[in-house]
């Protein structure tokens, strides 16, 4: 990496791995067959110890909190949020009006995909 991170989030999308949360202010890409990393698209709500998944080319982060310093702003240090965020990797644009909010605030959680089951299928 070039520089050490916390509290964030790997998927793999496309052999590449991306990451965000904690203290990245935009996605971060790094493709293994080239070695190297890429600034990606900003992101545009707060996701420090945000949880994330991928569904098919996207990418979805959910909750999360400000990165800030707890010692100056002890107050927002624990606000989360209910955001969802979809970052689209085909298109490197992340979207909010594309998902619900979640029921409740969440920080520090982990969160898996849970596909619907097929009904059609014989």
């Amino acid at each position: 990496l070039p520089r050490m991170l916390m509290r964030i989030r790997a998927c793999t999308v496309n052999s590449k791995i991306y990451l965000v949360g904690g203290e990245l202010n935009y996605v971060l890409c790094y493709d293994p067959q080239q070695d190297c990393y890429e600034k990606m698209a900003d992101r545009p709500a707060a996701w420090d110890g945000c949880g994330a998944f991928v569904c098919g080319s996207e990418i979805f982060i959910t909750g999360g909190c400000k990165n800030v310093n707890p010692i100056d702003d002890y107050d927002d240090y624990y606000t989360t949020h209910t955001k969802v965020q979809c970052y689209h990797v085909n298109s490197d644009i992340i979207s909010m009006w594309a998902v619900s909010d979640l029921p409740i605030p969440l920080y520090g959680h982990h969160i898996v995909p849970v596909p619907k089951p097929n009904y059609f299928h014989n």
